[in-house]
C-alpha cells in the first residue's frame, strides 16, 4: 500500500484532525508480526511497514532515525505521524498494550497534554515524542522525569563537537539547565526561557506486577515560536553543532539542512542516553545521578518565599522522596517543599514540611 492510498481517519486525541500513523520497527521483517494488542480501528489507523522520508510525508526521516539509534530497545518500534492529537493520548489511551520501549512522535501536536487540563499545540520543529518503559519500584516514579530531563543534556552535550571542557562552556554560555520537576529551560544574562518540558503518566499492571510509564517529551529543536529552540541557543555559543563520532559518514542526518542538530539525530541520541541511565536507576535509584542533576538544575541556592507565612527558605537540592530540600536563614531548620497541585506553577504555593527525620533527606 502506498502512502497516498492509505485511508484518511480520525487523528488519535479526536476532534476533526483525520491522521494515520506509520508503524516501524528497526528491522523491517518485524513489522508484519508486531502485535500492538487493542487498537481501536474508529480512533487509529495504523499503516504497517512503510517509513516516510522527510520532504514527502512529514518533517521526521524515520530512516535517518533508524541509522543512527544505538539503543536496544527504545526506539526499536516507531510510531509516527507528521500530524496528531496527542502521542501521550495515542499510547495511553488507544494503545494500553504496545510494548515497553515503543516510541511514538509527531512532527505537529494540536492537542498536546500537560499538568491537568493544560493542551496546547506544538509548532513545526519541535521534537514530540511519548515512550513506554517498565518499572517495578513505585518509589522511583517521581525520580523519573528528572532521569529523562538529564539524558536530554546528555543527548546534546554529546552531539556538540569539541573535548569535554569545550563542550561544557558551550551548554554553560547556552543557559541549558534544569528546572525542577519537569522543564528545560536555556538562555543566559537572566533571559531564560522554556524550551523543553516532560509529562509521566503511569498505571501498575496486577499481572505483571510493574507499573506502565508513559513519558512524553517535547523539546523546541529548530522552531523560533514560542520562545526559542537549542539549535538558537547553540548556535549563539559557538560554531555548529557536529555529527557524533559514530554516526555513519556522509548524510548521516545528525545535522538539519541549516547545520544544526537535527531531530532524527538527538532523538537517537536520547534514547541511548536514557536507555543506558534507565538500567542503572532500575538497581540502584537516582543517587548514582542525584550530583550530575543538581549541578544542571537552576535551584541550587534559590531563595524561595512560601506564600502560606510569607517565610523565605534556600533551596539546598532533593530530598530522599525527590522533593525540594531548603533550610531557613538561620540553617538549622531543614523543610520538605510540596507543590500545590492547583497551580500550574510548581513554585506558587510550595508547601513546607519540616524535616526532623535525618532519613528524610
Amino acid at each position: 500500500m502506498s502512502a497516498a492510498a492509505a485511508a484518511a481517519v480520525p487523528a488519535a486525541g479526536g476532534g476533526d484532525e483525520r491522521q494515520r500513523f506509520f508503524l516501524n520497527t528497526r528491522t523491517p521483517e518485524d513489522v508484519a508480526s508486531l502485535d500492538l494488542g487493542r487498537v481501536p480501528a474508529d480512533a487509529l489507523h495504523i499503516v504497517r511497514g512503510l517509513i516516510p522520508v522527510k520532504g514527502t510525508d512529514g518533517d521526521f526521516d524515520v530512516n535517518a532515525f533508524f541509522e543512527q539509534l544505538q539503543s536496544h530497545q527504545l526506539g526499536a518500534t516507531c510510531l509516527y505521524a507528521p500530524r496528531v492529537g496527542s502521542t501521550q493520548l495515542a499510547l495511553t489511551k488507544l494503545l494500553p498494550d504496545a510494548p515497553a520501549g515503543t516510541i511514538c512522535l509527531a512532527d505537529v501536536q494540536v492537542k498536546g497534554v500537560g499538568r491537568g487540563a493544560n493542551v496546547w499545540e506544538s509548532p513545526l520543529g519541535c521534537l514530540c515524542v511519548s515512550f513506554k518503559v517498565s518499572l517495578k519500584d513505585g518509589g522511583k516514579l517521581v525520580f523519573v522525569q528528572y532521569l529523562v530531563s538529564l539524558a536530554v543534556l546528555r543527548a546534546v552535550r554529546s552531539l556538540c563537537g569539541g573535548s569535554p571542557d569545550v563542550v561544557a562552556k558551550r551548554i554553560e554560555k547556552a543557559g541549558l539547565r534544569l528546572k525542577w520537576p519537569n522543564d528545560l529551560y536555556g538562555g543566559a544574562d537572566g533571559d531564560t526561557m522554556k524550551i523543553g518540558g516532560i509529562i509521566c503518566n503511569s498505571e501498575y499492571s496486577n499481572e505483571r506486577k510493574e507499573f506502565d510509564v508513559v513519558i512524553g517529551l517535547g523539546v523546541n529543536v529548530t522552531n523560533d515560536k514560542p520562545t526559542t529552540n537549542i539549535n538558537a541557543l547553540l548556535g549563539a555559543a559557538g560554531e555548529g553543532a557536529a555529527a557524533p563520532a559514530s554516526a555513519p559518514a556522509g548524510g548521516d542526518g545528525a545535522t538539519d539542512d541549516a547545520g544544526g542538530l537535527s531531530k532524527e539525530a538527538l532523538l537517537a541520541r536520547f534514547c541511548h542516553e536514557f536507555e543506558s541511565m534507565l538500567s542503572e536507576f532500575s538497581d540502584k535509584g537516582f543517587e548514582p545521578f542525584l550530583s550530575e542533576y543538581l549541578a544542571n538544575w537552576m535551584h541550587s541556592g534559590q531563595q524561595v518565599t512560601l506564600e502560606a507565612d510569607n517565610t523565605t527558605v534556600i533551596i539546598s537540592g532533593l530530598t530522599s522522596a525527590g522533593f525540594l530540600k531548603a533550610v531557613d536563614a538561620s540553617g538549622h531548620n531543614k523543610f520538605e517543599l510540596h507543590p500545590n497541585t492547583n497551580s500550574l506553577d510548581f513554585f506558587k504555593g510550595l508547601i513546607k514540611k519540616k524535616i526532623n527525620n535525618p532519613a528524610q533527606e
